[in-house]
């Protein structure tokens, strides 16, 4: 696991559904997103939301899909999948209440 060679070095074995850095994501995800795994900072993330636009920092190799929601207790429906550029365009739900769900994948 190319993840845990660069960022777990120094300990034998790393489990993947600890969260090392404490960000809230564990180290499988982390590892999914492409992000550092033992840097609470380095962790995926909405970047900026400028409505109805949605920013996110995308890593090479993944792809992303968007899911959207209008009221949190209901389930998400997918709006976008396949994206491999860190934006996202909502043409479909011009006013609010918009609550959105990104997810990381790679092949």
């Amino acid at each position: 696991m190319k993840s845990e060679s660069l960022n777990f070095v120094k300990y034998n074995s790393v489990q993947a559904e600890s969260d090392w850095a404490q960000d809230g994501q564990n180290n499988l995800e982390e590892y999914v997103a492409d992000t550092n795994p033992t840097n609470p900072v380095s962790r995926f993330r909405l970047e900026t939301f400028s409505a109805p636009t949605l920013h996110w920092t995308a890593k090479p190799g993944r792809t992303y899909t968007v899911y959207w929601s209008d009221d949190l207790t209901k389930p998400f429906i997918l709006l976008k999948s396949g994206l491999t550029t860190g934006s996202f365009t909502d043409t479909e739900h011009p006013e609010p209440p918009n609550f959105y769900r990104i997810e990381v994948e790679m092949p």
